[in-house]
């Protein structure tokens, strides 16, 4: 229609009619401190030293929920009518970050819900990650800002909630409007002990109440009532890394009757709690549905009366509330953003719109698609409600926090789409480098990472539409060297175990077994496994002994050097029968040298019938480290009940290389005590060999001085941006300890008056050398190369291309040209500018054209 209207000679100018959105950024104080609507891995993480958030700034950028793509439209914060119930220990009455309806006080029976018990907090706290007011200037935004509270207290005056106020509440909720019940409470119980309970829940959600329930935070394997109901959505929580917030693996260092977590705490480092996830079956009323965002700033009790105990308006606020009880009202406030959108929909709809938009979790626990850890995964705004007038933009393929083996072709999947129908571009860029601008379906790039650093990539998809508006989607995946295996050890043959007690290297043959299971008939693989009394030892044949000691019996590995080496893991395959930690103890130690430290005990009793493969992150402890063991520990024990205790076989102690291929050297660190040897041939230059001046500083990195004279204009015939080139080829062969080689060049062109620029060629790109030096006369330069550090040798070509006496005062870098919307949009990156006042763009019918106008 324009390009049609742009023809009529009466019409000056046409140009769309763009329409304005609200802001999807906030404006509230605290908004960048909120991890789950933007991730920008700000987070401060748990210090074990201060015991408050004081550590390093954690997170994986971008795995967030997207609420800043999700709050564009014409209600980005949702709408007041919709009403979030709140059934907790009350909420702050005169609280100015929170707009509250009607509410009622079950606990104590009168009309004020004031959160006020003797427990206070809790319930002020959860309004305020559903709904603090949002683009107020004021405290935090909640992620349905817009959205109202309702206020139900169901705790006394003692703080004591129980189920009968906990029941009226719901009745109440479903009678007086309320939309979304989110319940951050429960108890270790089945609903078939809570048969009025269910019944209220039941009666909720008939009258279409979305309902939303917590799974706890014991790190445990079963979740909490109402989370097991049928009638709730159960939420768990996620942590600002990569999925389900994780407890510790120590056993010291979490909550009582709380689980250790065998993968370790989640890097926010609250090594006390984890979120608890249900059965293996999708969709039953025991499993984990979603998790969301936990360990976030929000409101508080004013003043000094509740979490933060600062005065005045100073205590508003406090910065770390976490839990399951956090996650519940964010969850919570998503559905109050789709039901404000969707005002007819039924909670089953809310719950699809949820659970089919929902962020897959892949990461050391959870795998592709619902699992029992994540459920449907992290619950994403953006994609539940969608942004109104902007594209839908997803990377799809490598998933958040991926780790890609070096060398490999990652192909980077974008799943984009505009409501409108009017998807122009998608973009994807790996380090904010643009790679491919791509014009239609398959959004697809194919990353080649053999020349990529050891190190985190962020990669950013961006869709544009016709009315140039754009979304992106951010991601940050990590380059590695493939896992080798450091130590291996199926126990058929002696590899230097020291043991004591009654450890042995041998065959099982299912003895003991006094309590709980015996041992293995057979090794999981082959003949032997490491095991404690495999043959009948002492007083219990097959079981360990009464009364032992602490750690009385030890396997200890032979010393393992992981130098070079992080990312360091541990595997084996199990058969332990141990009695509860009351009464007895296994152990998993490690020591790196500066002393033996616990990394596992049993937390429960273990009775295993069958072989099961454990996994251990041991980086903390192993990575380059020049000498590593492993010791697994018997007792101590009381003075009955003998178990069969452990068995190991097949165990594998691998890692990831911090050495770039063909290189050598501690963490890639040049070591100049070493000796290095660097052999370069003749250089090349038009058919002429040319022997270079080689040499070695011997204090520092190593480099090379080459000196060339040349006195004609050499023509080369390589493919290089500019046909008039010299060709300098080279070959490098490279012995020694070094982080990677600098070549530095410094060339003499007799008879030439000017170069115009230098680009050399790595094998499949263009690249502008370092330190580029023009000295007098003009036919002098000096310059420096630094290899890719992915080989010890090296072939390649670097191109000098001339110019005149006057380069050019601006040197491009791309252009990029783009027809969006009617128009032609050209965007330009230069490399450098001397004196440039600016630019003059000139258009013409075709390449031929004579006439040029200028725009």
């Amino acid at each position: 229609l324009i390009s049609e209207l742009k023809k009529i000679h009466e019409i000056e100018q046409a140009t769309p009619d763009y329409l304005a959105f609200h802001t999807a950024v906030p404006n509230d104080p605290m908004y960048p401190s909120q991890w789950g609507h933007n991730n920008t891995s700000q987070m401060l993480s748990w210090s074990s030293n201060t015991y408050e958030h004081t550590g390093a700034a954690v997170g994986t950028y971008g795995f967030d929920t997207n609420a800043e793509i999700g709050w564009y439209g014409t209600q980005p914060y949702g709408d007041s009518n919709v009403i979030i119930a709140i059934i907790d220990s009350g909420v702050d009455a005169d609280h100015p970050d929170l707009n509250q309806v009607t509410g009622y006080d079950f606990g104590d029976a009168d009309n004020d819900p004031d959160d006020d018990s003797a427990e206070p907090g809790h319930g002020t706290a959860c309004s305020g990650v559903a709904a603090a007011i949002a683009n107020n200037n004021l405290g935090v935004a909640g992620i349905a800002g817009g959205c109202s509270i309702m206020p139900l207290k169901v705790a006394d005056n003692d703080g004591n909630m129980a189920f009968s106020s906990i029941d009226n509440a719901i009745y109440y909720a479903a009678d007086n409007g309320a939309d979304i019940i989110s319940l951050s409470l429960g108890a270790s119980v089945d609903p078939s002990q809570v048969p009025s309970t269910e019944t209220a829940l039941s009666y909720a959600l008939s009258a279409g109440v979305t309902i939303f329930a917590a799974t706890a935070n014991a790190n445990n394997y079963t979740i909490d009532y109402p989370s097991n109901s049928q009638y709730v959505i159960s939420v768990g929580a996620a942590s600002p890394c990569d999925g389900r917030k994780r407890s510790s693996s120590n056993s010291g260092e979490v909550n009582p009757g709380n689980s250790t977590d065998p993968n370790g705490v989640t890097c926010d480092n609250e090594i006390w709690w984890g979120s608890n996830y249900g059965v293996n079956t999708q969709d039953a009323r025991d499993a984990v549905d979603i998790i969301a965002p936990t360990i976030l700033p929000t409101t508080d009790i004013g003043g000094s009366g509740g979490y933060n105990t600062n005065a005045g308006s100073a205590g508003d606020y406090s910065m770390w509330f976490n839990g399951t009880s956090c996650a519940t009202p964010y969850a919570a406030g998503v559905a109050a953003l789709i039901k404000s959108k969707y005002p007819t929909w039924t909670p089953a709809q809310i719950r699809a719109q949820i659970v089919n938009t929902a962020i897959d979790i892949v990461n050391v626990e959870s795998s592709v698609g619902w699992d029992k850890y994540s459920g449907y995964g992290l619950v994403d705004v953006g994609a539940a409600i969608g942004p109104e007038g902007y594209p839908l933009c997803t990377i799809t393929n490598p998933s958040p926090s991926e780790v890609i083996e070096r060398g490999t072709i990652e192909t980077i999947t974008v799943s984009a789409s505009d409501p409108g129908g009017s998807l122009n571009n998608v973009k994807i860029y790996i380090d904010d480098i643009l790679q491919i601008t791509l014009l239609s379906s398959p959004y697809e790039y194919s990353w080649e990472t053999e020349f990529e650093s050891l190190t985190n990539h962020t990669i950013k998809a961006t869709a544009t539409d016709n009315d140039l508006n754009e979304t992106d989607d951010v991601i940050v995946v990590r380059i590695a060297n493939p896992q080798e295996n450091l130590f291996t050890d199926d126990f058929e043959t002696n590899k230097g175990w020291t043991l004591s007690g009654e450890f042995e290297r041998g065959a099982p043959g299912g003895l003991g077994g006094d309590h709980g299971n015996p041992d293995p008939g057979s090794a999981y693989a082959g003949s032997n496994v490491l095991g404690v009394d495999l043959t009948g030892l002492d007083n219990y044949s097959g079981d360990y002994e009464t009364s032992l000691a602490d750690r009385a019996y030890k396997a200890e590995s032979p010393a393992i050097d992981c130098s070079d080496y992080n990312n360091i893991t541990l595997s084996f395959f199990r058969w332990l029968n141990v009695e509860q930690p009351a009464y007895d103890h296994a152990y998993i130690d490690i020591n790196n040298g500066t002393g033996w430290q616990q990394i596992w005990t049993n937390t429960a009793g273990i009775e295993d019938a069958a072989w099961s493969q454990q996994n251990f992150d041991i980086s903390t402890y192993a990575n380059e480290q020049a000498m590593v063991q492993i010791r697994f520990c018997m007792g101590g024990s009381d003075t009955s009940w003998q178990y069969s205790g452990w068995n190991i076989d097949d165990l594998i102690v691998s890692g990831e290389s911090t050495i770039i291929p063909g290189y050598g050297g501690s963490s890639n660190q040049g070591d100049p005590t070493q000796p290095v040897i660097v052999d370069i041939d003749p250089i090349d230059i038009g058919g002429i060999p040319i022997d270079p001046d080689v040499s070695i500083d011997p204090e520092g990195s190593v480099g090379l001085t080459v000196d060339v004279t040349v006195s004609e204009d050499v023509q080369s015939g390589a493919p290089v941006p500019n046909p008039e080139a010299v060709q300098i080829s080279y070959n490098i062969s490279i012995i020694g300890n070094i982080t990677g080689l600098t070549v530095d060049f410094d060339l003499c062109f007799d008879g030439l008056t000017g170069l115009s620029s230098i680009l050399w060629y790595n094998g499949s790109t263009w690249l502008v050398p370092d330190n580029i030096q023009w000295e007098n006369p003009a036919g002098h330069v000096t310059f420096s190369i630094t290899f890719p550090s992915s080989r010890g040798s090296r072939d390649g070509s670097t191109e000098i291309i001339l110019g005149d006496d006057n380069p050019l005062p601006v040197t491009l870098s791309s252009l990029q040209a783009s027809f969006i919307n009617d128009h032609a949009v050209l965007q330009w990156i230069t490399q450098s500018e001397t004196q440039n006042a600016g630019w003059n763009v000139y258009r013409a019918e075709s390449s031929n054209s004579e006439q040029r106008l200028k725009i």
